[in-house]
């Protein structure tokens, strides 16, 4: 969170501390902080999900979200399926892969 604070990506919105993502759609979303920050770990996704995770240092949402599917794609015995099962959970929190920040005067 402080590297998040150094660059000044957080925003408050209804009292709470949150960071706005763009999605490859061009939507903006606002996602509170301490979901962004979570563990991969703690997404109840699969096994293969979670290696190709540590494979490629991604440890929290947010570095998860602002992965591509094509990086996922590149790891060993990480596959469509793994990668649609991945998608669904981003989706059911408001999230998708290749997402990028917005600084919160560029909303």
């Amino acid at each position: 969170m402080s590297k998040l604070l150094a660059v000044g990506m957080i925003v408050r919105q209804s009292g709470e501390l949150c960071i706005p993502l763009r999605a490859q759609d061009g939507n903006t979303v606002v996602i509170p902080i301490q979901v962004v920050c979570m563990k991969v770990a703690e997404l109840d996704a699969s096994v293969r999900m979670k290696h190709a995770c540590r494979d490629l240092h991604i440890r929290t949402i947010l570095d998860l979200v602002l992965t591509t599917e094509e990086d996922l794609m590149s790891v060993r015995n990480f596959g469509r399926r793994t990668l649609i099962d991945l998608i669904e959970k981003l989706g059911k929190l408001g999230m998708s892969l290749n997402m990028i920040l917005v600084p919160p005067d560029n909303p």
